[in-house]
């Protein structure tokens, strides 16, 4: 994605007189690349790090550890699969419905539970 940017350049004048002063307008394509927007579920747990050579990278947000991140060679299905295998991961995120336990009753058969929030 290339972006045009004008420059305006002041050629031959002195401090002393603005008579002698001329203004140029020149166009100047400059290869700004706008950053697409991170679409995975996996960036929401995960911190985007280049290394030193230039390969995109991850970093868990919980435990530290780093998996290859590039869109093209890698993509985040290594990430989101090592999401359910972290130790370090609060049970709580991404859960939107309340755990449920179970308690025997007093009194009753073995079978007989009582469902507690």
């Amino acid at each position: 994605m290339a972006e045009n940017i004008l420059i305006d350049k002041v050629v031959g004048g002195s401090g002393a007189s603005n008579s002698n002063v001329i203004c140029e307008t020149q166009m100047v394509e400059s290869n700004v690349k706008k950053e697409r927007k991170k679409r995975s579920r996996a960036w929401d747990h995960f911190t985007r790090k280049i290394d030193s050579d230039g390969t995109n990278k991850g970093v868990c947000n919980y435990c530290k550890k780093e998996y290859c991140a590039d869109s093209k060679g890698h993509g985040t299905t290594g990430m989101l699969t090592y999401l359910s295998k972290c130790q370090k991961m609060p049970c709580n995120i991404d859960i939107k419905q309340a755990k449920l336990a179970f308690q025997p009753v007093i009194g009753g058969n073995k079978s007989d539970v009582v469902v507690v929030p």
